[in-house]
């Protein structure tokens, strides 16, 4: 089902010559929302960007992708829809979870729809609606990049802020590569299909549109407060989402540790070699030392040869295997799309 063609839209020769669009275009904008039993607060979500889309000069289509819920929301009050241009929702055959939930949307968006660019965004209202003009306009100024939106300020409690620093630190360790953005973007119709081609936007969709190789622009803004209740986000998941952001660079990470094991390796048989050169050819030995030197140098040594053959298989089986498509296989996931809204013609 195609996104409403725009009143007033151009020709491609309209657009100025270093890529920024003539400030009278009118833009077609999709706002893509992974819901799971949240529909009070994606309500509140379409009123607000309601609220906000006539001073955008776009035609707004939000679409909420519902993964799985155990209630289903069918209609919507059309005084809350005024200013937009449709309202729909992809409904999954199953819950498949936030990240392959946002991933299966944008296929879905991308095969049957028309729009110049799409905003990913939470449902809750911790990605403000309020931004959205000022992504757009970025947009217009930066056809061609991807906008990725990093957080200024966080409003969770103290121990949460301390896990998250945690576990930003291994990220980095881990992988090389800093990260301060969440789900929170602005894609270019152009850069999706690069983005789905990737087996690892499955898992996690911020991590995956860091790593893509479509231009990016970041920018930094402040998180909002939630519409209502509490995030369904336990330990388990917190520790699952975090581990899918890293699988995003499980390559990196297996050449680390094949790295790290070797230069471990090393320093073991050095370890060794200075034992036995101490033992033998020396009067520093102390009694019982050597031995239980010795033998632990050999452990050491044999593990990491053994952790770095380990890694080095694992990561030639991952450059082997077959991999899920989400720009094609995703798409099997839909059970159906419906309209929700549209506006009066």
């Amino acid at each position: 089902m195609a996104l409403p063609s725009t009143v007033g839209s151009v020709e491609q020769s309209s657009v100025e010559p270093h890529g920024a669009a003539r400030p009278d275009r009118k833009t077609t904008f999709a706002v893509l929302c992974p819901v799971f039993d949240d529909w009070p607060s994606f309500r509140q979500l379409v009123r607000e960007i309601a609220s906000v889309a006539p001073g955008m000069r776009s035609a707004v289509t939000v679409l909420a992708v519902d993964d799985g819920s155990s209630a289903r929301l069918d209609a919507l009050d059309p005084d809350d829809c005024a200013g937009l241009e449709r309202v729909e929702v992809i409904r999954l055959l199953t819950n498949l979870g936030h990240q392959r939930a946002i991933a299966t949307g944008l296929a879905e968006l991308r095969a049957d729809s028309d729009f110049d660019a799409v905003v990913v965004m939470d449902a809750d209202g911790e990605d403000r609606p309020e931004d959205l003009p000022r992504l757009l306009e970025l947009h217009r100024a930066n056809p061609d990049k991807v906008i990725v939106i990093n957080r200024a300020k966080r409003t969770e409690g103290f121990l949460f802020r301390a896990l998250y620093v945690l576990y930003k630190a291994l990220f980095w360790l881990l992988t090389g590569t800093r990260i301060r953005n969440g789900n929170f973007t602005l894609a270019p119709r152009a850069a999706l299909a690069g983005v789905l081609s990737s087996a690892s936007v499955w898992n996690n969709f911020a991590g995956s549109v860091r790593r893509a190789r479509a231009p990016k622009l970041e920018l930094s803004l402040p998180r909002g407060k939630r519409y209502a209740g509490k995030s369904k986000m336990n330990l388990v998941s917190l520790v699952v989402h975090g581990l899918s952001a890293v699988s995003v660079y499980a390559d990196v990470v297996m050449v680390r540790v094949v790295v790290l094991s070797g230069v471990m390796a090393l320093l073991s048989l050095l370890a060794l070699i200075t034992v036995v050169v101490v033992r033998y050819l020396t009067d520093l030995a102390i009694p019982g030392w050597a031995t239980n030197a010795a033998g632990l140098a050999l452990v050491m040594l044999v593990q990491n040869v053994v952790l770095s053959l380990i890694a080095s298989f694992i990561l030639l089986s991952l450059r082997s295997q077959p991999t899920f498509l989400p720009l094609v296989d995703a798409r099997r996931y839909v059970e159906s799309r419906q309209t929700l809204y549209a506006k009066p013609q």
